[in-house]
């Protein structure tokens, strides 16, 4: 019994879903960091942290209706080079202050609301129901397990390197 194509799709759903966890956590992870080096202030961290959810609540169902139209790898996959652009491009955007250093993080959420709906749409077309409760299981840990290596790792990787 070795792996088969709708275990493969389970495996890159869940790992879509850890890449997006890499990047929406690391504000959080990175704010203390950011806080004395940006010199942020309370109300600046408030504003930056409330930035990805403003995006991400905005696209939940048109992400559906994109996935459920264009089917959810194509768009999954906007979705991870849109948000690898919105990583690259928040340095650069943090020197220019907390507002355009917060449109990265509004940015990142707009795109990342449809990662979920993206692939839900995959595993709902290529799974059988009985298997769609495990896959479910299995995305869950993709997301908690990329939260995790952010909190966990991304403090000591911006000290030994910088946050940029």
């Amino acid at each position: 019994m070795g792996i088969n194509a709708r275990d493969i799709q389970v495996i890159l759903v869940a790992g879509s879903r850890l890449l997006c966890y890499l990047a929406r956590a690391q504000l959080g992870a990175l704010l203390p960091i950011l806080s004395v080096e940006l010199r942020l202030s309370t109300a600046d961290q408030g504003y930056l942290m409330s930035r990805y959810a403003s995006g991400y609540i905005a696209t939940q169902i048109l992400g559906g209706i994109c996935a459920d139209r264009l089917g959810g790898y194509p768009v999954l996959a906007f979705v991870m080079v849109a948000s690898g652009m919105c990583c690259l491009a928040a340095p650069s955007l943090a020197l220019l202050g907390t507002i355009p250093f917060g449109m990265a993080f509004t940015t990142l959420g707009l795109v990342q609301g449809a990662a979920f709906p993206a692939g839900n749409v995959v595993c709902s077309r290529w799974l059988l129901p009985s298997e769609r409760s495990f896959s479910s299981n299995l995305s869950a840990i993709g997301a908690a397990t990329g939260g995790f290596l952010v909190a966990s790792g991304a403090p000591a990787i911006a000290e030994s390197f910088g946050w940029q």
